[in-house]
């Protein structure tokens, strides 16, 4: 006896039940995971053009992969957004390493982990080698769930953001969403518009190479904002070091870690 198919409206009806909806749903996923657990499948690009290419015994699993595609999406575009504190960006390992930390000092800060969504994405492990997700739907799922997280905030922000190249979340979709927020005013303790334009200026404009790569993605994500302009006015003031570390996030972790060191 075949059990019965998970349902992507299943899946809704859960995460809307709130964090015991949430729950049930990870329990459902889970087994579905397990389930799928497996060899790769060459193709990473799961689309009805792939599909059509793909001989029949391996077309059923990409199928399999398909629905479970939807229903990690699924996840991300209605799972709980709510943010439990003041929300920390970051971009990269080194500096998720240092929003971890800076979340572990205080406990007013959080991460997209410590949400309800977040959390049971992460949980999902769905970048891990032998997890049947292709890499790209991880990354979808988490800027779905990134961007309703940012719309739907309210309060000032904290972006550990060195290195964040115009490719990343960070860029393309968070401090975009961010900026378009009414209920969001600062970024690192900056007018959101100053932070932005200050840091594409001297994260991407510092070199007239990085300055070739990115202005496309200027253009895409900024322009309409008046923000490339100013950017290219920015590059030539220099900044010190203790407006660098401003503009990465670095000066709160470091009162952060001075607040805590200093308690009796």
């Amino acid at each position: 006896m075949h059990k019965k198919r998970t349902k992507s409206s299943d899946l809704v009806v859960h995460i809307n039940a709130g964090e015991d909806g949430i729950k049930a749903a990870e329990q459902l996923l889970s087994e579905r995971i397990a389930s799928y657990k497996r060899k790769k499948i060459g193709d990473r690009t799961i689309d009805e053009r792939t599909l059509e290419k793909t001989p029949k015994k391996t077309r059923a699993k990409l199928e399999k992969h398909m629905e479970l595609y939807e229903e990690v999406i699924e996840i991300a575009r209605y799972a709980d957004t709510h943010v439990p504190g003041i929300l920390v960006l970051f971009t990269g390992a080194k500096n998720f390493k240092f929003a971890k930390e800076l979340c572990e000092l205080s406990s007013e800060y959080v991460n997209i982990c410590d949400t309800e969504g977040g959390a049971f994405l992460e949980e999902l492990d769905i970048f891990e080698a032998d997890v049947p997700i292709p890499a790209d739907v991880g990354v979808q799922a988490f800027d779905e769930f990134s961007e309703r997280m940012c719309k739907d905030y309210k309060g000032s922000v904290v972006a550990l953001c060195k290195r964040a190249g115009p490719a990343r979340c960070l860029t393309a979709v968070e401090l975009r969403t961010l900026l378009d927020n009414p209920y969001v005013n600062k970024i690192n303790d900056v007018n959101k518009k100053e932070f932005v334009e200050t840091f594409i200026a001297h994260e991407y404009l510092d070199s007239n190479e990085v300055r070739t790569k990115t202005k496309e993605a200027l253009r895409l994500h900024f322009a309409d904002l008046d923000i490339e302009k100013r950017a290219v006015e920015l590059i030539e003031i220099p900044l010190t070091k203790e407006e660098t570390k401003q503009l990465y996030g670095i000066t709160i972790l470091e009162k952060a870690r001075l607040k805590t060191t200093q308690k009796p």
